[in-house]
């Protein structure tokens, strides 16, 4: 079946909208903002699946699951001979989005920006307002600290938003906290005008760091359960015989956990090496925090999306746990296993959570 070309209608109109769950998504890219010629094909998504392959996702629904094609047969489902100009144009854009280490608003934002990828809506490029509420809770290491330092250790608001951070320090509510910040841009050596604008800037890389964090937190117990769902197999059951299957799902078992072991020692060395003394920061140090946390987001957006899709998976094929032990062990092997290596050498590649200055002094 080919998916013509379709001129603009309400539906298109009614489609425009990007979803709250694509936005805040770490694996699903909508592509009805990017600068594809093929209307039909705006109406797709890219999707990175539970053996971290990325494909072109049709439709989704609970009832008949998720329809998934391959680049290559893109031609065949959306364009006649005589579109083939128009195909290869939107392909060479997917094939570059579909580069991306995960499909968050921060890898995306890098991608549009290095291969100049133009598109007219960037906002929807961001997190949804319910999102930045929910990760406030991580965000605590840089606001708690700056509202300290502009109203006093008993003093300032109570953020529900980050962004109300930035609001704070754009319209200073007492002639302290406005003293504050004269020293505060002093330290930094900015002008006071373009202060909140450089303080938005890092709180946006430092929410990044909190939303691969949340999203981490969230699969942890269900890695949990996963293996020690597996364990069972290989221990208590039948197929504990099988030695050359029992080995392949151990050493599965051994990955997860050290790959999360990995993960979660990243976020711990965050905690120690991203904390700004306010009273005395400096270009410096602002700046080395700022690069630490970049340098580890496309790393991080990989191994947490992985994960994130495997656990989905999981949980809606086995949402209660149980399946008997040659189902387990062919889940493992046909869903679990793919890419599961992959993952673990971008933990090992990843780079050290240190700031420059204490890897020079190393």
């Amino acid at each position: 079946m080919v998916m013509d070309a379709v001129t603009p209608d309400a539906e298109d109109e009614a489609n425009s909208i990007i979803t709250d769950f694509d936005r805040d998504s770490i694996h699903t890219l909508p592509l009805l903002l990017m600068p594809l010629e093929n209307r039909s094909l705006r109406r797709a998504r890219l999707v990175r699946n539970v053996r971290l392959d990325i494909k072109i996702e049709l439709y989704r629904a609970r009832e008949l699951g998720s329809a998934q094609i391959d680049f290559d047969d893109v031609p065949k489902y959306f364009g006649a001979e005589s579109d083939r100009g128009t195909i290869e144009h939107d392909l060479s854009i997917i094939r570059k989005l579909a580069a991306l280490p995960a499909f968050d608003c921060y890898s995306v934002r890098r991608a549009l920006r290095d291969v100049g990828i133009k598109v007219d809506q960037q906002d929807a490029f961001s997190l949804t307002e319910s999102k930045r509420r929910e990760l406030l809770v991580h965000m605590r290491g840089l606001t708690r600290p700056l509202i300290n330092f502009l109203y006093g250790e008993k003093g300032g608001p109570t953020l529900e938003d980050p962004k109300q951070l930035i609001e704070l320090i754009s319209n200073p509510d007492a002639d302290a906290v406005r003293q504050r910040l004269v020293l505060l841009s002093d330290g930094l050596k900015v002008d006071l005008d373009d202060l909140p604008n450089m303080l938005d800037g890092f709180g946006d890389v430092f929410l990044s760091l909190a939303y691969y964090r949340g999203y981490f937190a969230s699969v942890i117990p269900s890695l949990n359960k996963l293996t020690g769902w597996i364990e069972e197999v290989v221990v208590n059951s039948y197929m504990s015989n099988d030695k050359p299957l029992c080995d392949q799902l151990k050493r599965m078992i051994i990955i997860i956990r050290d790959v999360a072991a990995r993960v979660s020692a990243r976020f711990e060395n965050f905690d120690k090496n991203t904390s700004i003394d306010w009273d005395a920061v400096t270009p410096r140090t602002f700046n080395g925090v700022r690069h630490l946390i970049e340098e580890h987001q496309a790393s991080l957006a990989e191994v947490v999306a992985g994960l994130t899709v495997k656990m989905y998976e999981w949980e809606e094929k086995f949402p209660n746990g149980g399946g008997a032990p040659v189902k387990r062990a062919d889940f493992m092997m046909s869903d679990i296993k793919p890419g599961l290596d992959r993952l673990m050498q971008v933990e090992l590649d990843a780079p050290s959570v240190e700031l420059p200055s204490a890897r020079a002094a190393a």
